[in-house]
Order: C-alpha cells, then structure tokens, then sequence
C-alpha cells in the first residue's frame, strides 16, 4: 500500500500523463487529501481518492474523495467501480482519511492514551468499547487489523493538512508501531498480539 503522498503525486505525473485513455486515477487517500496528491498531475482532473480500512472483507462502504479538480464523470466512474465490487459509496470532502477512518483513528488514539497514561489495559479497553458502545471488537484489536502504521500515516497527515493538534499522535501509539505492540496492561507492557 503506497501511503506516501510525494511518492503517490510522482506516480500520478507520469501515470496520468502518458496520454493512455482513463475515466478515473484512483487512490488510497489516507494519509493526504486527494487535491494534495493531484498536485502535479499531468490530469488532475482524473485523480480521485478513496477511504477505507483493511481488511478489506470487513468493509462495506467506501468512501469516494473528489479533489477541487476532479473532474464529474471521474467521480462517477470511481463510485461504479467499488459498486461494481459490491461496496457502498458516499461521497465526503476532499480531507485525509474522509469520515470512517479519520473518526475510527481518532479513536484508537484516544484508546492509545489511555493504554499509555494507564488508565486501564488494553483488554479492559476493548471491553469497555465493545460492551459499552456495541463496538464488534474493542478499538485496540481492530487497530492491529487496520494496521497501526496506517493510522499512523493517516493522524500524520491530517495534523500535516490541518495543523490541528487533536491529530497528534499518542506517544503509545508511536511505540506500537515500532515494537509492533496491541495489547498489555496498565502499566503499558505490551506484547505481540494475534
């Protein structure tokens, strides 16, 4: 998954310029607006962003990101695609992340804080999300199945495109993705999980 917005704005110069024919350039725009990546573009018009999270199977929407050049017809032909793949659509702003995996990576930060500051272990935290909000899993799990280097990559880019600290990633955070961490207590201890 190329989550790197200067990587993905280089790819997009010379996809999009070579003259092939393209209703739409799709991309993955969690870490970066969809206009962020179409800077550059030889066909910004083209470029559309979507948003959603691994795994893949679980998801049943999609979300569809126009950028402020994206063209109509590119839209629509991007909505076809993931319909044609039996997802549902909706169409949010262009922001990093749109409206599920910005809100769902603000949880497991704030999850992550918890788990930092001690407030209570991760089981505990799981528990309380699932049973408390109805959540399938507890944020901390569904973390791991997300990825944490793509919340990471996601929290990084909206404090980058915002520069509002609500995005700050947790410290604790940070440390599950380098110790490749999910659960542990109070403490913080962490091991490998799943």
């Amino acid at each position: 998954m190329l989550l790197d917005p200067a990587e993905k704005r280089e790819m997009f110069a010379g996809l999009l310029g070579t003259g092939a024919p393209a209703t739409a350039g799709l991309t993955l725009a969690l870490a970066a607006s969809p206009g962020r990546i179409a800077e550059g573009a030889a066909r910004p018009d083209l470029v559309v962003g979507f948003a959603t999270l691994s795994p893949w199977k679980d998801r049943r929407l999609v979300e569809i990101l126009p950028g402020p050049s994206s063209a109509p017809g590119a839209v629509a032909a991007a909505e076809l695609f993931f319909r044609r793949l039996g997802r549902d659509t909706a169409i949010v702003g262009n922001v990093p992340g749109g409206v599920f995996p910005r809100i769902f990576a603000m949880i497991v930060n704030e999850a992550a804080f918890a788990l930092g500051e001690g407030v209570a272990s991760a089981e505990d935290i799981d528990i309380a999300l699932r049973l408390g909000a109805n959540y399938p899993d507890g944020p901390l799990t569904l973390a791991r199945r997300a990825g944490p280097d793509v919340l990471m990559a996601l929290l990084e880019g909206l404090h980058r495109e915002t520069g509002d600290e609500r995005y700050r990633a947790a410290p604790h955070l940070r440390s599950l993705l380098a110790g490749g961490t999910a659960h542990g207590g109070a403490s913080g201890g962490v091991t490998k999980g799943d």
